[in-house]
C-alpha cells in the first residue's frame, strides 16, 4: 500500500501548489467582472504578499517542504493580480471623493494609501530589505527562526481583516463562496498533511494552519448568516461607481446650480439615489 501513500502525497502537494489559484483567482476575476472591489478586504493581499516573501526567504535558511515553497511563489503572482484588481476598482478611500474615517486610524495610513503606486513601491522596498538582510544575517540560525515565526504569524492573521470587514458591514457581499470553501478545505487538509503526512514541515506551519482554520470557520459562519443580506455600502448598477463619486461631482456644480436658479446639488443627488438609500450630502 506504499504506492497509495505516495500517490496521496503527490496529489496533495499539487493541491497545495495550486491552492492560491482556486482560492483567489476567482475573487480577482469577480472583481474585474463586477468592476467593484466592495466587500473584499485589500488587507488580505497585503498579508499574503508580505507573508509569502518572508516564507520564500525562510526556505533559503530552513529547507522545508518544496511544495510549500512553490505555493508561496504562486501566491505572490496571484496576490499581485488580485491587488491590481482591488486598486483599480476599489470603492472607497480618498480617491473616490469622500472621506473614509478608517483611513486615518493607521500609522502612516499603512496599506490604505490613496496612490496605487505607493502599494507597489512599498512591496519593492520590503523585498529589497529582505534581500539585504538575507545577505547579512542569513547564516545565523536565530535570524532564520525569527524569519519563519514572523512570516507565519503574519499569515495566521490572514482571515482576520475579512472577518472584521464582515462584522463592520454585517454582510458578506463581495466575498466569494469559492474563496471561503478553499480556505476551510485547504486549512483542514493542510493540518492533516502537516501532522500525519510529512516530516519535513516545521512547527510554525502547523500552528499557522490551526489559527487560520479557526477564523475560516468563523467567516464561514458569517457567510451562512449573512449571505442573503446586501452590504451597507451602496453602489450603482455594479459599475464600481459609488455615491461618494457622485457626491464629489455634484459638489463641484453646487455654485452654478444655486446661482442659475435650478435644482441644488443635494436635490440632484437625492434624485439619483434609490428609494430607501441613505442620503449622502456633498462635501
Amino acid at each position: 500500500m506504499s504506492w497509495v501513500g505516495t500517490a496521496a502525497h503527490w496529489l496533495f502537494s499539487i493541491f497545495l501548489v495550486t491552492s492560491p489559484l482556486t482560492s483567489y483567482l476567482d475573487t480577482a476575476l469577480s472583481i474585474r467582472r463586477r468592476r467593484s472591489a466592495a466587500g473584499f478586504s485589500v488587507d488580505v493581499c497585503g498579508i499574503m504578499l508580505v507573508a509569502s516573501m518572508l516564507r520564500v526567504n525562510f526556505w533559503i535558511g530552513d529547507r522545508y517542504n518544496v511544495a510549500l515553497l512553490l505555493q508561496s511563489i504562486v501566491m505572490l503572482g496571484v496576490q499581485c493580480y488580485l491587488l491590481d484588481a482591488c486598486l483599480t476598482y476599489r470603492a472607497g478611500g480618498p480617491s473616490s471623493g469622500y472621506l473614509d474615517v478608517s483611513v486615518s486610524k493607521r500609522p502612516w495610513q499603512l496599506w490604505q494609501w490613496d496612490d496605487a503606486r505607493t502599494y507597489w513601491r512599498f512591496l519593492a522596498q520590503f523585498l529589497a530589505a529582505l534581500c539585504i538582510l538575507q545577505v547579512l544575517l542569513g547564516v545565523h540560525p536565530f535570524y532564520v527562526t525569527l524569519l519563519g515565526m514572523v512570516g507565519l504569524t503574519i499569515e495566521a492573521t490572514l482571515p482576520i481583516p475579512q472577518f472584521l470587514q464582515n462584522m463592520r458591514t454585517r454582510s458578506v457581499d463581495g466575498v466569494r463562496l469559492t474563496m471561503i470553501g478553499s480556505w476551510v478545505f485547504g486549512d483542514i487538509s493542510k493540518l492533516f498533511f502537516f501532522y500525519l503526512g510529512s516530516s519535513t514541515v516545521s512547527w510554525q506551519f502547523k500552528a499557522c494552519a490551526f489559527v487560520q482554520m479557526c477564523f475560516d470557520f468563523a467567516i464561514a459562519t458569517q457567510f451562512y448568516l449573512w449571505h442573503d443580506k446586501p452590504s451597507a455600502d451602496v453602489h450603482l448598477g455594479g459599475t464600481g461607481q459609488d455615491y461618494g463619486e457622485i457626491r464629489l461631482g455634484l459638489a463641484r456644480t453646487t455654485s452654478s446650480a444655486s446661482s442659475g436658479g435650478g435644482r441644488s446639488a443635494e436635490d440632484e443627488l437625492r434624485a439619483q439615489q434609490p428609494r430607501g438609500a441613505p442620503t449622502l450630502l456633498p462635501l
